[in-house]
Protein backbone atom coordinates (compact mmCIF):
# COMPACT_ATOMS: atom_id res chain seq x y z
CA UNK A 1 0.00 0.00 0.00
CA UNK A 2 1.35 3.40 -1.11
CA UNK A 3 1.36 6.21 1.67
CA UNK A 4 -1.51 8.05 -0.52
CA UNK A 5 -3.86 4.90 -0.28
CA UNK A 6 -2.93 4.85 3.88
CA UNK A 7 -3.99 8.64 3.70
CA UNK A 8 -7.45 8.06 2.64
CA UNK A 9 -8.29 5.10 4.67
CA UNK A 10 -6.99 7.14 7.71
CA UNK A 11 -9.19 10.04 6.71
CA UNK A 12 -11.93 7.61 6.08
CA UNK A 13 -11.89 6.21 10.33
CA UNK A 14 -10.96 9.57 11.77
CA UNK A 15 -14.38 9.90 11.85
CA UNK A 16 -14.20 12.98 14.66
CA UNK A 17 -11.40 14.44 12.28
CA UNK A 18 -9.06 14.14 15.60
CA UNK A 19 -6.07 13.24 14.08
CA UNK A 20 -6.40 9.53 15.66
CA UNK A 21 -8.35 6.88 14.76
CA UNK A 22 -9.84 5.35 18.77
CA UNK A 23 -10.79 2.37 19.20
CA UNK A 24 -14.81 3.28 18.01
CA UNK A 25 -13.26 4.07 14.62
CA UNK A 26 -10.76 1.09 14.71
CA UNK A 27 -13.90 -0.60 15.88
CA UNK A 28 -15.78 0.46 12.44
CA UNK A 29 -12.87 -0.14 10.21
CA UNK A 30 -11.89 -3.89 11.32
CA UNK A 31 -16.40 -4.19 10.67
CA UNK A 32 -15.64 -2.76 7.41
CA UNK A 33 -12.91 -5.44 6.43
CA UNK A 34 -14.92 -8.64 7.41
CA UNK A 35 -18.47 -7.83 6.66
CA UNK A 36 -20.88 -8.93 7.99
CA UNK A 37 -18.80 -10.47 10.58
CA UNK A 38 -18.50 -7.85 13.37
CA UNK A 39 -14.98 -8.07 15.43
CA UNK A 40 -14.88 -8.69 19.21
CA UNK A 41 -13.61 -6.45 22.21
CA UNK A 42 -10.63 -9.12 22.09
CA UNK A 43 -9.81 -8.24 18.74
CA UNK A 44 -9.18 -4.63 19.29
CA UNK A 45 -7.03 -5.77 21.59
CA UNK A 46 -5.11 -7.85 19.50
CA UNK A 47 -4.72 -5.69 16.99
CA UNK A 48 -3.62 -2.85 19.87
CA UNK A 49 -1.16 -5.43 21.04
CA UNK A 50 0.37 -6.52 17.71
CA UNK A 51 0.65 -2.70 16.80
CA UNK A 52 2.52 -2.26 19.94
CA UNK A 53 -0.15 0.97 20.34
CA UNK A 54 -0.77 2.59 23.94
CA UNK A 55 -4.78 1.44 24.25
CA UNK A 56 -5.26 4.86 25.84
CA UNK A 57 -4.01 7.05 22.98
CA UNK A 58 -5.28 6.98 19.34
CA UNK A 59 -3.47 5.38 16.84
CA UNK A 60 -1.98 8.19 14.22
CA UNK A 61 -1.40 8.48 10.74
CA UNK A 62 2.03 8.08 10.45
CA UNK A 63 1.42 4.56 12.29
CA UNK A 64 -1.06 2.88 8.83
CA UNK A 65 1.71 1.32 7.81
CA UNK A 66 2.30 -0.83 10.40
CA UNK A 67 -1.37 -0.98 11.14
CA UNK A 68 -2.78 -2.26 7.92
CA UNK A 69 -0.73 -5.22 7.41
CA UNK A 70 -1.83 -6.57 10.71
CA UNK A 71 -5.87 -5.33 9.81
CA UNK A 72 -5.35 -7.65 6.58
CA UNK A 73 -4.24 -10.51 8.16
CA UNK A 74 -6.49 -10.38 10.86
CA UNK A 75 -9.06 -9.77 8.84
CA UNK A 76 -7.93 -12.84 6.64
CA UNK A 77 -7.97 -14.85 9.73
CA UNK A 78 -11.62 -13.87 11.06
CA UNK A 79 -12.77 -15.00 7.87
CA UNK A 80 -11.20 -18.41 7.61
CA UNK A 81 -12.31 -18.95 10.97
CA UNK A 82 -15.92 -17.87 9.91
CA UNK A 83 -15.69 -20.62 7.14
CA UNK A 84 -14.63 -23.24 9.46
CA UNK A 85 -16.93 -22.73 11.77
CA UNK A 86 -19.95 -23.08 8.66
CA UNK A 87 -17.79 -26.19 7.41
CA UNK A 88 -18.04 -27.63 10.80
CA UNK A 89 -21.43 -27.19 10.86
CA UNK A 90 -22.64 -28.63 7.46
CA UNK A 91 -19.74 -31.51 8.30
CA UNK A 92 -22.84 -32.27 11.55
CA UNK A 93 -25.67 -31.87 9.23
CA UNK A 94 -24.26 -34.07 6.64
CA UNK A 95 -23.92 -36.44 9.63
CA UNK A 96 -27.02 -36.15 10.84
CA UNK A 97 -28.76 -36.81 7.09
CA UNK A 98 -26.54 -40.04 6.32
CA UNK A 99 -26.40 -41.24 9.86
CA UNK A 100 -22.71 -41.76 10.75
CA UNK A 101 -20.56 -40.13 12.38
CA UNK A 102 -16.97 -38.54 10.46
CA UNK A 103 -14.74 -41.51 11.82
CA UNK A 104 -17.16 -44.14 10.75
CA UNK A 105 -17.56 -42.90 7.21
CA UNK A 106 -14.07 -42.37 6.76
CA UNK A 107 -13.25 -45.77 8.03
CA UNK A 108 -15.41 -47.79 5.65
CA UNK A 109 -13.46 -49.47 2.75
CA UNK A 110 -15.30 -48.88 -0.48
CA UNK A 111 -16.70 -51.26 -1.82
CA UNK A 112 -15.95 -53.25 -5.15
CA UNK A 113 -17.74 -51.93 -8.18
CA UNK A 114 -17.90 -54.31 -11.56
CA UNK A 115 -15.50 -52.92 -13.54
CA UNK A 116 -12.93 -53.83 -10.34
CA UNK A 117 -14.28 -57.71 -10.38
CA UNK A 118 -13.41 -57.34 -14.22
CA UNK A 119 -9.91 -56.67 -13.31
Amino acid sequence: MKQKEYDQKFQKYDADGSGGIDQEELFEFMSEMVAPLKPEPADIDFIYHECHFDKDQPIMRGSMPVLMPILVEWSILHKAAAVAAEMVQLARELDTAVGTKPHEFVKKKPEKSSMCSVL
